[in-house]
């Protein structure tokens, strides 16, 4: 037999015997009614029935003469509010009247009365009774979408043409025993200066979790929500208990319509740009000026940006004010020059055009400046895209896209050379880094019919180098090509003077 199997049999045993009582198996006693950490509301009175139901599982004959007996203790004083009580297990269920607001523990028994008692049998049920006020669900104002809250004030700000905005409050309920289906959601909104009535009280369902409000005239307010009951009688219970709801659930938040000029948007950007011209034919550059526009909704979506490009140096006015709607958040301008100029940015209402807002303009420096050569070594060296690139230099991609395209001198790079006169045709040769005059000297000879000594490799002037008439200097035969910076250099070859052509 598996050990697996014979565990299972030996537990079986273990838990027949541990249910015997006199002899013969206990029966099993199951509570259905109150489930634990059940929660009953007392909605009239401060009292409420507490419903107890049960039901025995193998129960024999020898057993048809128990009780299901029961005690209720507090929680809090640990003291008997029921004391032990015995029914007849044929009943099954009962109800234990005028159980107050508290916290209990309900202990119940089989015995044969209550002094006899199965400990077996005893089961343990948590309650709780609440008063109905104290159970409601809790209103909470939601973050606004479209206005703004701050310091706990609810702002918008008014359609310049309406002079009213429209209005949504969102709110959340939180978890509650009751239903909120047996709720209704009601507003009132008050003026807060003359506390005069602005709206009555409105109500809705409780399903909806919005409210929208058209036409608000500017002013402030103060917005009243709360839970009213859909009590069926009119009784003067209900509407006392109706009453106390109203008061103990509303929740109020200040609300203020104001003019836009008085919660203007405001322009997020850079206070200056440096740009370098990437078209070294035309020495120009397409600038991109990146902005936002910051504020409340209801006031940024009244408003557009607009845009004017003056000299930097003489003021003179290059670019009339060009504007464009609040969805779009940078200008291009293109083909820029070389030069200085500011960029002025100035919110205007879209609404109403004849309305422009100087207090909100932003100046932008913008300094585009000429092309760079790119000075290449031997090394990986950045390439950026206002560098210009000198002809037959090696270049790569970032690997895996991200960082900067790179460039740097061959090893080997060819050379391509005229000869003197009266030498013929091109001098072409491969040249390391470590390459030296003489070597191209020596190639040189090797074309034409003069020594290498006679051939003198000259490069164009040259910051502290003594120079010659012509501007060009020539070469020390040992210097090497990475020294001279040969590859970047205008080269030439000529013929000493004092070497004569071979008869």
């Amino acid at each position: 037999m598996p050990f697996r199997w014979w565990i299972v049999n030996y537990l079986a045993v273990i838990l027949h015997v541990s249910r015997t009582w006199g002899g013969s198996e206990v029966p099993t006693l199951y509570l259905y009614e109150p489930r634990n950490l059940a929660v009953f509301i007392a909605k009239q009175s401060n009292s409420v029935p507490v419903p107890v139901s049960f039901q025995l599982f193998d129960l024999t004959e020898n057993y048809r003469s128990l009780k299901f007996c029961f005690e209720v203790l507090d929680v809090i004083s640990k003291l008997h509010y029921v004391e032990r009580t015995c029914v007849d297990i044929k009943d099954e269920k009962l109800n234990i009247l005028n159980v107050i607001v508290g916290n209990y523990e309900l202990i119940g028994y089989l015995g044969e009365d209550k002094m006899n008692l199965i400990g077996e049998s005893k089961t343990i049920r948590s309650f709780s009774v609440k008063k109905y006020e104290d159970m409601l669900p809790h209103i909470s104002f939601l973050p606004p979408t479209q206005g703004y809250s701050s310091a706990g004030k609810l702002q918008y700000v008014a359609n310049v043409l309406t002079d009213s905005a429209d209005v949504t409050f969102e709110y959340t309920m939180n978890e509650s025993p009751l239903n909120y289906d047996d709720f209704l959601v009601c507003i009132r909104i008050m003026i807060a200066t003359t506390d005069q009535v602005a709206l009555k009280l409105s109500c809705l369902q409780s399903s909806q979790r919005a409210i929208t409000l058209r036409n608000m005239r500017r002013g402030e307010y103060t917005v009243y929500l709360q839970l009213q009951p859909k009590f069926n009688t009119d009784s003067s219970t209900d509407m006392e208990l109706k009453s106390l709801i109203m008061s103990k659930s509303e929740v109020s938040l200040p609300l203020q319509v104001s003019y836009i000029s008085e919660l203007l948007p405001t322009l997020n950007l850079p206070s200056s740009l440096k740009e370098y011209a990437t078209n070294a034919e035309t020495s120009t550059a397409d600038v991109t000026l990146s902005y936002r526009i910051l504020g409340l909704p209801s006031a940024v979506s009244q408003v557009q940006t607009c845009l004017q490009v003056i000299d930097g140096n003489t003021n003179a006015l290059l670019l009339k004010s060009t504007c464009v709607p609040r969805e779009h958040t940078e200008f291009t301008l293109s083909r820029m020059k070389a030069g200085k100029y500011k960029a002025l940015l100035t919110l205007r209402n879209e609404l109403d055009p004849s309305k422009s807002y100087e207090n909100t303009t932003k100046a932008v420096e913008i300094d585009i400046r000429p092309p760079v050569e790119f000075t290449p070594s031997y090394n990986w060296q950045p390439l950026h895209a206002w560098h210009t690139i000198p002809s037959g230099i090696e270049t790569r991609l970032p690997v895996g896209g991200e960082g900067h395209k790179e460039a740097r001198i061959p090893n080997p790079w060819k050379l391509q050379i005229a000869m003197p006169h009266p030498c013929k045709y091109f001098l072409r040769m491969d040249l390391l880094r470590d390459s030296t005059m003489d070597d191209i000297s020596k190639r040189a000879s090797n074309q034409c019919v003069f020594q290498s000594e006679c051939f003198m490799i000259q490069v164009l002037q040259s910051e502290g180098i003594e120079m010659n008439a012509d501007n060009y200097i020539t070469l020390p035969g040992d210097s090497t090509v990475e020294d001279t910076n040969f590859f970047s250099s205008e080269k030439r070859i000529i013929l000493d003077p004092k070497c004569h052509s071979p008869s």
